[in-house]
C-alpha cells in the first residue's frame, strides 16, 4: 500500500484508539474522518493512573508484552508510559487511561504495524497513542540564571562546570551536597552529587578501553568543579563591562553638558548627577575586580558510577570532594520558596507511587506525582549500545506542561509532605511531559558500595 506524507500523518493520527471508538469486538484500525474529530478525545492534562484499577495491578507483565509486540514489528520505541488523559470527548468531560508510546522515528505504516496496536488495545483495555519524539536527558543552551547566588552557597540545583585545567569546560547540574562517612560515624569527604554524564571526556583511553561504563577516575584526569559555573561567571563579567561602557558614556556626555551650561544652579544639578555617576561607575569597577580575582572552584571530581544499569534502573552519579575555604560557610541542601527556607532531610523511606514532589531547583520549584506504574525506557550510550531500562515517572500538575527542563537533569526531586530527597531527574519526555527519576535509595547505596563510605546529608551550619 503506498502512502503519501499527508497519508502517513493522518493514519498516525488514525493510531489513537479506544473503546469509545472501536468496540470490543472491532480490531480493524480506519483513517478517522472529518466528521468524527469531534467525537474524539482531546486531552487537557494527564494523571496518574488510579490504583483500584486493574491496570496498574497488572502493568509489570503487560509492559514487557508491549514492548515485545513493538519488536516484533521492528518499531524503534523510547518509551512505554501509562497514565490517565483528562479532558473532553464533543464536549463532555472524560477521562480515560491511555497508553503511551513513544518513537524515535515514524515508523513503516503497514497492516502489520496496525494489528500490532490494535491487539496491545485490546491486551490494555486503554486507549493507545503512538508519537514521534525523544528522551531528552541534557538540553542545548543556557540554564536560565540572573546572579552569582542568591542564598546559601551551593544551593540545591545549582548550575556548575567541569574542566581539566586546560581545555573546553562543559556544564552540569549539581542536585544537593552529602558527606561521606566511616564506620566511626566521622565525616571523611563533603560532596556534591551531580552526574557523571556531564563530565567532559577522558583525557587518554586504552586501546583495548571500549567499554566507558566503568571509566576508571584517573583517565579522566583531574576535573575541576566551579561554581558560579565558567559560563555564568563570563556573562557576569559580559554584563559588567557593559554596565561600565554605558556610565563612561553617561560621564561624557555630563561633562560636555556642564561645560555648555551658562546657569550656575544647572551646573549644580549636573555636578550632583557626575559626582553620583562616577561613584556608581567605581562599584561595578570593583565588582569586575572582584569577579576576575574570585576562586570559583569548589573542588575536584573524586568518584563516579559510569554509565551503568544496575537492578534495572539507570545509574548515572558524580561525586565532587568540596575543598578550599568556602566550604566552611556553607548551608547546605536548603531551598528557598519566596520567604520561606526549607532543608532538605535525608529519605526515610523508598520513592512512593503517588506520591507528591517537587523539583529542588530555585526557582523553579515545579510540583508534580509519581505515577503509579513504572515506564520502560530504551535509548543509545555514548558507545551507541542500546539500554533498556524501567524507571518511575513524574507527571506535571493540571497547570504545567512538564516537570522539568533539560537541562535539569541531575536535580534532586523532593517529597512535597516530608521534604525528603526521593530521586534524581534522569531524563524527559518532551512530548507526553513526564519526567523520569531514578530512586536516590539506590544511588546511595551504589555510592557506598564504590566509594566504601556510607552515604548521609549534612547537618549544616
Amino acid at each position: 500500500m503506498a502512502l503519501t506524507a499527508s497519508d502517513v500523518i493522518s493514519i498516525l493520527d488514525a493510531v489513537v484508539i479506544d473503546s469509545a471508538d472501536y468496540g470490543a469486538e472491532t480490531y480493524t484500525c480506519r483513517y478517522i474522518e472529518a466528521e468524527e474529530q469531534r467525537h474524539r478525545l482531546k486531552t487537557s492534562y494527564i494523571t496518574s493512573t488510579v490504583p483500584s484499577r486493574w491496570l496498574p495491578k497488572t502493568w509489570d507483565s503487560l509492559g514487557l508484552k508491549v514492548i515485545e509486540l513493538l519488536n516484533e514489528v521492528g518499531v524503534d520505541w523510547a518509551s512505554v508510559d501509562c497514565f490517565d488523559s483528562n479532558g473532553d470527548r464533543g464536549g463532555v468531560p472524560w477521562m480515560q487511561t491511555t497508553l503511551a508510546i513513544t518513537v524515535y522515528t515514524i515508523p513503516v505504516i503497514n497492516w502489520s504495524l496496525l494489528q500490532t496496536i490494535c491487539d496491545i488495545h485490546v491486551m490494555a483495555k486503554a486507549r493507545v497513542e503512538i508519537r514521534v519524539g525523544k528522551l531528552e536527558r541534557r538540553g542545548e543552551g543556557a540554564v536560565r540564571s540572573d546572579h552569582f547566588t542568591d542564598q546559601a552557597f551551593l544551593p540545591p540545583g545549582s548550575e556548575v562546570s567541569f574542566n581539566y585545567t586546560l581545555g573546553d569546560f562543559t556544564s552540569g547540574t549539581v542536585g544537593g551536597i552529602v558527606e561521606l562517612f566511616d564506620s566511626n560515624g566521622t565525616c571523611q569527604k563533603l560532596c556534591a552529587l551531580t552526574c557523571r554524564s556531564y563530565l567532559p571526556s577522558p583525557k587518554s583511553r586504552s586501546e583495548t578501553d571500549t567499554d566507558s561504563r566503568r571509566t576508571p577516575l584517573e583517565q579522566f584526569g583531574d576535573i575541576q568543579c566551579t561554581y558560579p559555573s565558567t559560563s555564568l561567571w563570563a556573562r557576569n563579567i559580559r554584563g559588567t563591562i557593559e554596565q561600565i561602557k554605558l556610565l563612561n558614556a553617561e560621564i561624557q556626555d555630563l561633562e560636555e553638558d556642564w561645560y555648555r551650561s551658562v546657569r550656575e544652579s544647572n551646573r549644580d544639578v549636573i555636578r550632583d548627577h557626575l559626582v553620583y555617576t562616577k561613584l556608581k561607575k567605581d562599584e561595578y569597577r570593583k565588582r569586575l575586580k572582584q569577579i576576575f580575582e574570585e576562586n570559583i572552584s569548589i573542588g575536584t571530581v573524586c568518584a563516579h558510577s559510569g554509565s551503568r544499569v544496575m537492578e534495572n534502573h539507570h545509574l548515572d552519579w558524580a561525586l565532587v570532594e568540596l575543598k578550599g575555604g568556602r566550604t566552611q560557610f556553607i548551608n547546605p541542601n536548603v531551598v528557598r520558596e519566596s520567604i520561606s527556607f526549607t532543608r532538605i532531610k535525608m529519605p526515610s523511606d523508598t520513592l512512593k507511587p503517588g506520591s507528591a514532589v517537587y523539583k529542588a531547583k530555585y526557582p523553579d520549584f515545579t510540583e508534580g506525582n509519581v505515577n503509579y506504574t513504572k515506564s520502560y525506557l530504551r535509548y543509545k550510550d555514548e558507545n551507541d549500545r542500546v539500554i533498556q531500562t524501567t524507571e518511575w515517572a513524574v507527571l506535571p500538575t493540571p497547570d504545567n506542561k512538564q516537570f522539568c527542563e533539560p537541562k535539569n537533569y541531575g536535580a534532586w526531586v523532593v517529597d512535597r509532605v516530608r521534604d525528603e530527597v526521593v530521586g534524581v531527574i534522569f531524563a524527559m519526555n518532551p512530548v507526553t511531559g513526564l519526567t523520569y527519576v531514578t530512586p536516590i535509595q539506590e544511588i546511595f547505596e551504589d555510592i557506598e558500595r564504590d566509594t566504601g563510605f556510607n552515604v548521609r546529608l549534612p547537618i549544616g551550619n
